[in-house]
């Protein structure tokens, strides 16, 4: 999911009316105890000539941050939105905007308020049995924890953008689609041997030593840092019922079925004490850290921490003297003290022989089976695959995706034999028969091939075009994050 993210971090011309309404339907996440929410017209980034406000900034937070809780069953942490650094995510998102918004403005292109109006009236998302609901509407306001007035200019920015969209959408020729549709009816007869990788790979000692001498640089010991801790874990002691409960009132936008609906205080009551706990145990955490900033209060252990064995992004940033504020850690907060860090080295070849006898057995052990899939292809005895395309089904005992790669790679290849590698086996191939799809099937084939092409060169087309504004509009960037304040 991090790795999605940072992928996409930098997307331009989103699809931010279905996001907006489900971070409407889904209630705002706030910034927690160190919220920048004192100035929400604060600027926390200039583009151009449009500013981005605080308000923008958690409207996009919330967004995101209901996005991929939806995508992991309710399971998304704030935590977990720390590590990832999903506050940044969020600035990166609002600029990339900010560049095209500017980009509209150059060009004339603006939603009116009439487009706005236009639009609400006609959401099914305002809709009572068909018609419009001012009352639906204004309690789906009411429930953003947004101004109607801000509400509705993120609904302009977000007709603006899909106006600016729909004006540089690019629509690939007729024959383009023709060509490509052809080329995915494009059958051949295939006879294939599927090759697996030997189990066991034995090697010397004087084999490893050799292999890690050539690539010793590459083994070098973790970062280590040395930290004074101070653990507060959450009180056991019994919960005030109308305490929880007006916790469950204050928060009950985040306690949904997975379906989306919200839950009742009996059905959310197990999490609902949970997060109570947490929330209490935050307010005693961020006193005992400001007692030990003081130095009115020692830390109590210390910590070796590695990436391996710590949430390092808490502590990577500080320095030797640093008290760090407290965060989520085993169930309670951490504060932590950075005491002290030493830096990587070069492994000896005792510290390094676990690691680099699985870097060699897995390189042996590819070499191994590329030399069998060559010699079985010098060989070949290959069972019939019969007449595969781009669209056939998996057929064969290759899991679909290696089955899918296998075509892929197979129909990009100009040579009628071959071997399509993977990680513990070869596919070793013969084609014998090659043929094109006829006129009706490549007719049919048409409007999907039409929509993935569209995607494809409006992708290209906008990675050219951010690299070209972010040139063209002057970017002040003035929020550090949350974490850095």
């Amino acid at each position: 999911m991090i790795e999605w993210m940072q992928k996409h971090k930098k997307s331009l011309i989103p699809t931010i009316w279905i996001s907006t309404i489900a971070f409407v339907g889904a209630g705002f996440v706030g910034w927690g105890a160190y919220d920048m929410n004192a100035n929400r017209a604060g600027s926390i980034a200039r583009v151009g000539q449009i500013s981005i406000t605080n308000q923008e900034l958690n409207t996009k937070y919330s967004e995101l941050y209901n996005r991929l809780s939806a995508m992991s069953d309710g399971q998304f942490t704030q935590e977990q939105a720390k590590n990832m650094h999903l506050d940044q995510i969020a600035v990166d998102q609002l600029i990339g905007e900010a560049y095209f918004l500017n980009f509209a403005k150059d060009l004339g292109i603006q939603a009116s308020d009439k487009d706005v109006a236009e639009f609400v009236v006609s959401s099914p998302n305002f809709q009572e049995n068909g018609a419009f609901s001012k009352e639906l509407y204004d309690n789906v306001v009411r429930n953003s924890g947004l101004t109607k007035k801000e509400f509705e200019r993120n609904l302009q920015k977000v007709l603006t953008l899909e106006k600016l969209g729909k004006a540089l959408k690019i629509t690939p020729s007729p024959k383009i689609v023709e060509a490509f549709a052809a080329s995915q009816l494009m059958q051949d007869k295939v006879s294939a041997e599927i090759i697996y990788a030997d189990a066991n790979v034995t090697f010397s000692d004087d084999e490893l030593k050799k292999f890690w001498e050539g690539e010793k640089s590459h083994f070098m010991t973790e970062k280590k840092y040395t930290l004074g801790a101070y653990f507060v874990a959450p009180s056991k002691a019994d919960v005030n019922e109308t305490e929880l409960s007006k916790f469950y009132k204050e928060h009950r936008g985040e306690y949904r079925s997975l379906d989306d609906k919200l839950l009742d205080f009996a059905e959310a009551k197990p999490d609902v004490l949970k997060d109570y706990r947490m929330d209490q145990v935050k307010k005693d955490a961020t006193k005992d850290y400001l007692e030990i900033k003081k130095g009115k209060l020692d830390t109590n252990e210390t910590i070796v921490a590695t990436a391996s064995n710590f949430p390092i992004s808490e502590i990577e940033v500080a320095k030797p003297g640093d008290v760090i504020k407290p965060f989520e850690y085993k169930g309670g907060y951490l504060i932590a003290k950075l005491n002290g860090v030493e830096q990587p080295r070069q492994m000896s070849f005792e510290e390094a022989k676990s690691l680099a006898s699985k870097e060699f057995e897995t390189k042996k052990r590819k070499e191994l089976l590329e030399k069998r899939a060559q010699d079985a292809l010098k060989n070949f005895k290959g069972e019939d695959f019969g007449m595969l395309s781009l669209n056939s089904k998996n057929n064969t005992k290759l899991s679909d995706d290696e089955f899918y790669k296998f075509l892929i790679d197979m129909f990009n290849k100009p040579a009628k034999e071959g071997i399509v590698m993977f990680d513990n086996k070869a596919v070793v191939y013969k084609i014998s028969q090659q043929s094109l799809g006829n006129s009706e099937e490549i007719d049919k084939e048409k409007a999907i091939v039409a929509d993935r092409i569209t995607a494809l060169l409006n992708s290209n087309l906008q990675d050219d075009l951010t690299k070209m504004l972010e040139k063209r509009y002057k970017t002040e960037r003035y929020f550090k994050g949350k974490d850095s304040e």
